[in-house]
Protein backbone atom coordinates (compact mmCIF):
# COMPACT_ATOMS: atom_id res chain seq x y z
CA UNK A 1 0.00 0.00 0.00
CA UNK A 2 1.71 3.20 -1.09
CA UNK A 3 2.38 5.62 1.88
CA UNK A 4 0.25 8.81 1.80
CA UNK A 5 2.20 12.28 1.04
CA UNK A 6 3.33 14.19 4.28
CA UNK A 7 2.31 17.96 4.31
CA UNK A 8 4.00 20.09 6.13
CA UNK A 9 2.29 22.57 8.92
CA UNK A 10 2.43 25.61 6.72
CA UNK A 11 0.84 23.84 4.06
CA UNK A 12 -2.26 22.31 6.37
CA UNK A 13 -2.66 25.71 7.03
CA UNK A 14 -2.87 27.15 3.78
CA UNK A 15 -5.32 23.96 2.84
CA UNK A 16 -7.97 24.93 5.88
CA UNK A 17 -7.01 28.81 5.73
CA UNK A 18 -5.79 28.71 9.30
CA UNK A 19 -2.62 30.15 10.93
CA UNK A 20 0.51 27.48 11.55
CA UNK A 21 -0.14 28.57 15.20
CA UNK A 22 -3.40 27.11 15.06
CA UNK A 23 -2.25 23.92 13.04
CA UNK A 24 0.17 23.00 15.84
CA UNK A 25 -2.65 23.36 18.57
CA UNK A 26 -4.58 20.95 16.81
CA UNK A 27 -1.75 18.52 16.45
CA UNK A 28 -0.49 19.13 20.38
CA UNK A 29 -4.33 18.97 21.77
CA UNK A 30 -4.68 15.46 19.43
CA UNK A 31 -7.28 16.76 17.01
CA UNK A 32 -5.48 16.22 13.84
CA UNK A 33 -2.69 13.73 14.28
CA UNK A 34 1.44 13.98 13.20
CA UNK A 35 4.56 13.04 12.82
CA UNK A 36 7.74 14.35 13.69
CA UNK A 37 10.61 14.10 11.47
CA UNK A 38 13.88 15.47 12.26
CA UNK A 39 12.25 18.72 14.33
CA UNK A 40 9.85 19.50 11.86
CA UNK A 41 5.98 17.89 11.90
CA UNK A 42 4.32 16.50 9.35
CA UNK A 43 0.49 16.03 8.46
CA UNK A 44 -0.82 12.69 6.00
CA UNK A 45 -3.00 14.69 3.17
CA UNK A 46 -5.82 12.12 4.68
CA UNK A 47 -6.28 13.65 7.89
CA UNK A 48 -7.56 16.68 6.25
CA UNK A 49 -10.13 14.95 5.01
CA UNK A 50 -11.52 13.87 8.72
CA UNK A 51 -11.14 17.35 10.27
CA UNK A 52 -12.65 19.58 7.40
CA UNK A 53 -16.00 19.03 7.56
CA UNK A 54 -15.77 20.20 11.36
CA UNK A 55 -14.45 23.33 9.91
CA UNK A 56 -17.12 24.11 7.98
CA UNK A 57 -19.54 23.81 10.69
CA UNK A 58 -17.87 25.07 13.54
CA UNK A 59 -17.67 28.61 10.87
CA UNK A 60 -20.78 28.51 10.42
CA UNK A 61 -21.67 27.77 14.17
CA UNK A 62 -19.36 31.17 14.67
CA UNK A 63 -21.25 33.39 11.97
CA UNK A 64 -24.22 32.26 13.68
CA UNK A 65 -23.63 33.19 17.02
CA UNK A 66 -21.96 36.59 16.15
CA UNK A 67 -24.60 37.81 14.02
CA UNK A 68 -27.15 40.10 14.88
CA UNK A 69 -30.66 39.31 14.13
CA UNK A 70 -30.96 35.93 13.24
CA UNK A 71 -29.61 35.66 9.65
CA UNK A 72 -26.82 34.61 8.01
CA UNK A 73 -25.09 34.96 4.62
CA UNK A 74 -25.05 31.97 2.68
CA UNK A 75 -22.67 30.86 -0.28
CA UNK A 76 -26.44 30.34 -2.07
CA UNK A 77 -26.11 33.60 -4.10
CA UNK A 78 -26.83 36.77 -2.33
CA UNK A 79 -29.81 34.91 -0.45
CA UNK A 80 -30.55 35.39 3.09
CA UNK A 81 -31.50 32.34 5.36
CA UNK A 82 -32.20 31.90 8.80
CA UNK A 83 -28.94 30.60 11.09
CA UNK A 84 -30.97 27.41 12.28
CA UNK A 85 -32.14 27.15 8.61
CA UNK A 86 -28.54 27.04 7.73
CA UNK A 87 -26.84 25.25 10.24
CA UNK A 88 -29.57 22.43 9.33
CA UNK A 89 -28.66 22.53 6.17
CA UNK A 90 -24.77 22.32 6.79
CA UNK A 91 -25.76 19.40 9.40
CA UNK A 92 -27.25 17.58 6.88
CA UNK A 93 -24.35 18.45 3.65
CA UNK A 94 -22.48 16.77 6.59
CA UNK A 95 -24.07 13.73 7.31
CA UNK A 96 -24.46 13.16 2.91
CA UNK A 97 -20.30 13.42 3.16
CA UNK A 98 -20.48 11.03 5.21
CA UNK A 99 -22.84 8.36 4.00
CA UNK A 100 -20.87 8.86 0.37
CA UNK A 101 -17.25 8.28 1.79
CA UNK A 102 -18.74 5.02 3.99
CA UNK A 103 -20.18 4.20 0.43
CA UNK A 104 -17.81 4.92 -2.30
CA UNK A 105 -14.34 5.71 -0.32
CA UNK A 106 -12.25 8.48 -0.44
CA UNK A 107 -12.35 10.68 -4.12
CA UNK A 108 -9.17 12.11 -5.69
CA UNK A 109 -10.74 15.08 -7.11
CA UNK A 110 -7.09 16.08 -8.98
CA UNK A 111 -7.00 12.56 -10.71
CA UNK A 112 -10.46 12.89 -11.39
CA UNK A 113 -10.08 16.54 -13.46
CA UNK A 114 -6.97 14.93 -15.08
CA UNK A 115 -8.93 11.87 -16.47
CA UNK A 116 -11.98 13.95 -17.65
CA UNK A 117 -9.57 16.51 -19.62
CA UNK A 118 -7.98 13.40 -21.29
CA UNK A 119 -10.98 12.41 -22.60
Amino acid sequence: MPEERLLTVREVARRCHRSEETVRRWIWSGKLSARKLGNQLFVEEGELGRIQPDLRISELKAEYQASPGGRVRVHRGSMLSSKEEELKHAEEDEAFQDEMLAKYGPVDVVKLLRKVREE
